[in-house]
């Protein structure tokens, strides 16, 4: 589903793309909108809404969605008790108020902005995804200005006594392993110094921090000179975002951090944010870290496990990718279908070859993918092959319908 996508166009534009088919768009989106509150069915009604926020995206469409009430019907849905409802309203929310009028809509809806606010307390990371985007980048937001055309930044610095006597005296870090021949700089004083580069290089004035996963691999001794990197990710609604400061002399890493960034907000947003509520932990682990484990696949017949629980035996079948994702669920999802790609090129002949792995006889099992991200469980990915396998003497057999 399309999410917050920003278009430009002129209105000139807009009414020569829009043609002799107004009518008809107005009327395709009033069925829609008609559909949506009088079906019964759970799975018609996601459906609609998805399509509603996608069109919610285009120019073309905004006159038309406020006069079928759209926004309020997105707006209605933010307590759904359904997931998806809730995640498909929120983007939809989120799409239509790139522009003014409906920004404004927005605002003045009585409950409106605390319905959002609420939904930060979704299970959903799209959900939230969209709420913070919404809060910060759409609603109240100065944009985002990306000050430099390159992903990387890369500056040097030296860290003098003066430096971790002045961080000692501000904070009341007194602590005696910061002084002395062999003193230690501050975990806190290096993690400012990042700071410094993402509020004024990359990504630039306005940017905020959502979350931080830090680590400190090796001490930083007083007088280190440190060569600080920053390297944005991924450019999207929220900006991901890896760090380090290395000590030039051996080049260990001394800090160490991944983190969520969004775009900055105007000072009215202060208000808003003071009723957020905090923010899921999203574990990021760099594809450095030498103990996340690589994108593995692993295909698992149901008599190997109990629903709910790990498997202790060895797959079927497994399979390696190189590639590191993030330690969350987009970063799952990212592997989940790294696997179904190499699935669906090696395994077109399944029933063979599942048979053809197993020493045993199975009949009417079905074959499932789990998936390893980062840790070393296998995590069930709920996917399977949409069929049930016998099996005897390591040739399959075809199952009895009853």
């Amino acid at each position: 589903m399309v999410v917050g996508r920003v278009m430009f166009s002129t209105k000139e534009f807009l009414k020569k793309r829009t043609g002799k088919n107004k009518v008809e768009r107005y009327d395709f989106l009033k069925l829609l909108v008609e559909e949506f509150n009088t079906t019964q069915s759970l799975e018609a009604k996601r459906q609609v809404l998805a399509n509603l926020a996608n069109f919610a995206y285009d120019p073309i469409n905004y006159e038309f969605l406020r006069n079928l009430s759209v926004i309020d019907l997105f707006l209605q849905q933010l307590d759904n008790e359904d997931d998806s409802i809730v995640e498909y309203a929120v983007a939809g929310l989120c799409n239509i108020c790139l522009d003014f009028i409906n920004k404004d809509h927005i605002i003045d809806s009585p409950g409106g902005i605390q319905a959002i606010i609420d939904c930060l307390s979704s299970r959903n990371e799209e959900t939230i995804i969209s709420c913070t985007n919404i809060l910060t980048t759409r609603l109240f937001s100065t944009q985002l200005t990306r000050q430099n055309s390159e992903n990387k930044v890369v500056i040097e610095r030296t860290v003098s006594t003066e430096d971790v006597e002045k961080f000692a005296e501000l904070t009341g870090d007194n602590n005696k392993v910061h002084y002395g021949e062999n003193g230690i700089v501050h975990g806190t004083f290096l993690n400012g110094l990042v700071s410094s580069v993402i509020g004024t290089k990359l990504p630039g004035h306005g940017t905020l921090v959502l979350s931080q996963n830090i680590t400190y691999p090796n001490p930083c001794p007083i007088g280190s000179n440190l060569i600080i990197t920053v390297e944005v990710k991924s450019w999207r609604k929220i900006i991901t975002c890896f760090y380090d400061i290395r000590n030039k002399q051996d080049n260990s890493i001394v800090l160490q951090v991944g983190c969520f960034l969004c775009g900055a907000a105007e000072e009215k947003i202060g208000n808003i944010l003071n009723l957020l509520p905090p923010l899921p932990n999203f574990n990021l682990t760099s594809s450095n870290d030498k103990n996340a484990v690589p994108c593995m696949c692993g295909v698992f017949l149901s008599g190997q496990f109990e629903k709910g629980s790990v498997p202790k035996e060895s797959p079927i079948f497994m399979h390696e990718h190189d590639e590191h994702f993030m330690c969350n669920a987009g970063g799952n999802k990212q592997c989940i279908n790294k696997c179904l790609d190499v699935l669906v090129k090696y395994l077109a002949n399944s029933p063979s070859l599942i048979c053809g792995a197993i020493d045993r006889d199975c009949y009417k099992e079905r074959a499932y993918l789990f998936i390893k991200n980062c840790g070393k469980e296998w995590i069930n990915s709920n996917l399977s092959a949409g069929r049930e396998f016998c099996c005897k003497n390591g040739e399959p057999y075809k199952c009895p319908l009853l």
